[in-house]
């Protein structure tokens, strides 16, 4: 069986059941768990093929450590759900995926904060490949998030032939026989009508066309890793043009420098030679594991990981009375009312979810989301000014959302929001800087932006603007991040002049301006820049006013009128007018008497 299609990270939702509904565990089903440091695993196989699993899972994850830059680490452990045959893998695999795909014997689903690995261990070649096939897909979520459906598919067949060859080595690239069968009594489909492939393509969703695009997908990964020096150069350049939006046609062009027929050429070349090109890579240190052997699980423990999986898949409906029989195990179980807070928020039934997120909190849940949707749910009644006091309580569930998980970026990213709110901008700096160590998100670094920009740290705020958010390829957004920075000068700029230092104010706004992309932000810059100038020229002429007094309290009135004289015909403002004139009338008088 091939491995599975991948969910990335917003899972497939199924709208109405194609099939029947999914069982609960049988009250005798033998379920064990196993816990590693970056995965737990929850099985229903032999102990000796749970323990099997565990090994596999930690040779590849420091293997693939040693060989590349992937993050290897996901920010929550990976649940493992293993199954002792198709039968019982299928219906949990069908209910995620929406269909039943017979052909696919494990799969890795769920979002940023969740993820899992269900596996068949009955699968009739085997489970490496599967596992391997999988993990890949976490690394590559891990460490890029979002990238082409064909690259994904392609490098999770390539690192699924990872092998331990004899005592310190490793192996990679080895041929697939059935990848290359299928290639050579079908031929290659087009690099355009590959490259456009999604969740949603004929090419993909059909069990037929999906041998041909997880075939080519693996053998165009193959050529651009290993099968030739040139073009393994090339992808990087590639897969980072496509992450800037560019169209995949230009991108290639770009990046190859060549058009879409010249590399299948290449392609189908590579794929007639005898013999294709392997990997042996020698690790700088030898693991050696010691797996514990798997504990039993309670039935409450395994009916909250599978209705669990199966929230986090969209299958809502499969996962209720999981979670129902979970509670009748269990009723003090804060886990499993986490689960229900987070079907009920993605229904839109706010009052049920901060009901059972309240509940699963004070139950003393394990789960950080729960206090952090339930931070974020008071933070969002309290209004655009909240006091010190309304903070506190939203702040504190999410430095115990820190507490169980410290690589939680979301968490130090609400916190950050709580100090930025509280205007304790210096917290809030150090909370989001944590929170993009972790997660380098582009709507983050615009928060950080605002907090550099409101200290006037204009130079760190566009430092953060060219890190995270022009990568990003969200034009809005960066420009709304370039204008904030802008807007947040010119109202330093008007502090500058009311602290008395209109000249550098000036300096500022005439910067902000010159610096302006939009239309409205130039007009903005322009106010400000027309309100300074007036401000300016209106506290000059005050202070030649203040001088003629300070002259005619000195007796000497003619020369009080004399400076009026020359500032009356410049005076707009018509109380301040009156003011000179008025003052002028008096002077002059005085000036005749003496």
């Amino acid at each position: 069986m091939r491995p599975s299609r991948v969910l990335l990270a917003a899972v497939l939702a199924v709208s109405a059941p194609l099939f029947a509904a999914v069982d609960l565990p049988r009250e005798n089903e033998r379920w064990t768990r196993l816990e590693l440091d970056d995965y737990v695993l929850y099985s229903a196989a032999r102990d000796s093929v749970t323990k099997d699993v565990a090994e596999q899972l930690q040779l590849m994850r420091d293997g693939v450590a040693a060989m590349t830059r992937l993050n290897v680490h996901p920010p929550q452990r990976v649940t493992v759900v293993i199954f002792p045959n198709e039968r019982e893998f299928a219906p949990f695999r069908d209910a995620a995926m929406g269909k039943k795909m017979a052909h696919v014997a494990a799969l890795f689903g769920g979002t940023r904060d969740a993820a899992y690995i269900l596996l068949d261990a009955d699968a009739s070649n085997g489970i490496d490949r599967s596992v391997y096939h999988e993990l890949t897909h976490s690394f590559t979520h891990n460490t890029a998030g979002e990238l082409p459906l064909w690259f994904m598919e392609g490098i999770a067949e390539f690192y699924s032939t990872f092998q331990p060859s004899g005592a310190d080595k490793i192996r990679l690239g080895a041929p697939i026989s059935e990848h290359l069968a299928l290639l050579h009594n079908r031929g290659l489909i087009p690099l355009a009508r590959l490259f456009a492939v999604d969740q949603n393509s004929a090419d993909y969703s059909e069990q037929y066309r999906a041998g041909d695009f997880y075939a080519e997908s693996w053998l165009l990964v193959h050529y651009l890793m290993i099968g030739n020096q040139e073009r393994h150069k090339q992808l990087g350049t590639f897969l980072e043009l496509l992450s800037e939006k560019q169209p995949a046609e230009s991108a290639f062009e770009t990046a190859f420098g060549v058009k879409y027929a010249q590399l299948e050429t290449e392609l189908r070349h590579y794929l007639n030679q005898p013999t294709m090109n392997l990997l042996v890579y020698t690790p700088a240190e030898k693991h050696t594991y010691v797996i514990r052997e798997p504990q039993p699980v309670t039935r409450d423990a395994i009916l909250l990981a599978l209705g669990r999986f199966l929230a986090h898949s969209g299958a809502a409906a499969d996962a209720k009375p999981f979670l129902d029989a979970a509670l009748q195990a269990n009723p003090k179980n804060g886990d499993v009312y986490a689960i229900i807070g987070e079907i009920a928020d993605r229904a839109g039934m706010s009052s049920d979810r901060d009901a059972a997120y309240e509940k699963a909190v004070t139950l003393g849940t394990t789960d950080a989301n729960a206090y952090i949707l339930l931070g974020r749910s008071i933070v969002d009644s309290l209004g655009d000014h909240p006091t010190a006091a309304e903070l506190e309580k939203p702040r504190a569930l999410f430095e115990k959302a820190i507490a169980i998980n410290p690589a939680s970026a979301r968490a130090y990213a609400e916190l950050g929001a709580t100090y930025i709110a509280g205007g304790q901008d210096e917290k809030a700096i150090i909370a989001y800087l944590k929170s993009l160590s972790i997660e380098p998100r582009d709507d983050i670094a615009f928060n950080l932006v605002t907090a550099y920009a409101r200290q006037g740290k204009r130079e760190l705020a566009e430092k953060m603007i060219e890190r995270y958010i022009v990568p990003g390829g969200d034009k809005d957004l960066l420009a709304e991040a370039r204008e904030s920075v802008l807007m947040i000068e010119l109202n330093r700029a008007i502090d500058m002049a009311h602290n008395g230092d209109p000249d550098e104010a000036m300096k500022v706004v005439k910067k902000a301006r010159d610096d302006a992309k939009s239309d409205e932000m130039k007009r903005r810059a322009g106010d400000a820049l027309a309100y300074l100038e007036s401000s300016t020229t209106m506290s000059r002429q005050v202070a030649e006013i203040n001088r003629a007094i300070d002259i005619a309290n000195a007796g000497r009135y003619r020369d009080a009128v004399t400076v009026l004289d020359a500032l009356l015909p410049s005076i707009t403002n018509g109380e301040l007018e009156s003011r000179a004139r008025e003052l002028r009338t008096k002077f002059a008088a005085a000036a005749r008497k003496k």
